[in-house]
């Protein structure tokens, strides 16, 4: 990703490094920054020691050793450790012209992105942070209406269904070319299924069991996928995943003329569906 992200430069990115001449730590951001500087030469980069250059350190407010500036397209980024995310997210924010959003629906028991126990999505929250999206929640009860900044819309496992008007601004979202992403648990659609259905999308009320997962020491109830489809999204994603408590996603029969389906992902052929299956037996 850094190397896509630094590859597409179209204007001059100056980075300053302020660092004591003797700091062991200056060598090391001096070999991160020239790999950075070898896919693509609009980076540039110089070493400042705040001792020796007092009155540059204080226009820059640099209160701590170890500290990177980095200036390009009218903007300025300031970092305190140099380190390869911190680089990357600083080049994202200095190129992209607004910071997109990234809503959560609420109002329907999902998952909560404040929630720091192990059912919440604070983590989530806070990966989605470092890659450079503002994070929100979006209540649709109190105005049905879909932001225009959203770069996506997730609907995370929600245990009440959602009203007619919720689901008539997920159409106009999706009308206006929005993006929408819906996570459900098995056995509950968040009245979704007729929805996801005018889209082409089947969604069963089961549970998937693989057998598989056993040889990684992991529950029946925790699918891995080890082969991914060709796309842009699976590029280069060459590695097992487990998804706990998962269910059957396919394509209709028949699927609406403005919709393309695309199959990422699929278990193992020592996997199952059980549509009776109750947790806790």
């Amino acid at each position: 990703q850094s190397q896509k992200i630094v590859k597409s430069l179209t204007d001059d990115i100056n980075i300053k490094g302020f660092y004591q001449e003797a700091d062991p730590n200056r060598d090391k951001t001096r070999d991160l920054l020239e790999t950075y500087r070898y896919y693509s030469k609009k980076i540039a980069y110089e070493f400042i020691d705040p001792d020796r250059q007092p009155s540059l350190a204080k226009h820059y407010q640099i209160r701590t050793y170890g500290t990177l500036v980095l200036e390009g397209f009218g903007k300025t980024q300031t970092i305190a450790t140099a380190g390869e995310e911190s680089i990357t997210n600083a080049i994202l924010k200095l190129t992209q012209e607004q910071q997109r959003v990234i809503y959560f629906l609420t109002g329907h028991g999902g998952r909560d992105i404040n929630d720091f126990d192990k059912d919440g999505y604070s983590t989530a929250k806070s990966a989605i942070e470092k890659e450079n999206f503002q994070v929100k929640n979006l209540n649709l009860l109190v105005d049905p209406k879909i932001p225009e900044d959203a770069a996506l819309l997730i609907v995370a496992n929600p245990k009440k269904d959602l009203m007619s008007t919720e689901l008539e601004a997920l159409r106009q979202y999706l009308g206006r070319n929005g993006r929408l992403m819906i996570l459900l648990e098995p056995f509950a659609d968040g009245g979704l299924a007729d929805f996801l259905q005018s889209y082409g999308v089947k969604i069963s009320s089961d549970i998937i069991v693989d057998t598989m997962s056993r040889v990684f020491g992991a529950s029946y109830l925790m699918p891995v996928i080890s082969e991914y489809a060709f796309h842009k999204i699976t590029e280069g994603f060459n590695v097992a995943c487990f998804f706990p408590t998962a269910r059957i996603i396919a394509p209709t029969e028949e699927t609406p003329a403005s919709v393309d389906i695309t199959e990422l992902a699929s278990t193992s052929a020592y996997s199952w569906s059980e549509t009776d299956f109750r947790f806790g037996q």
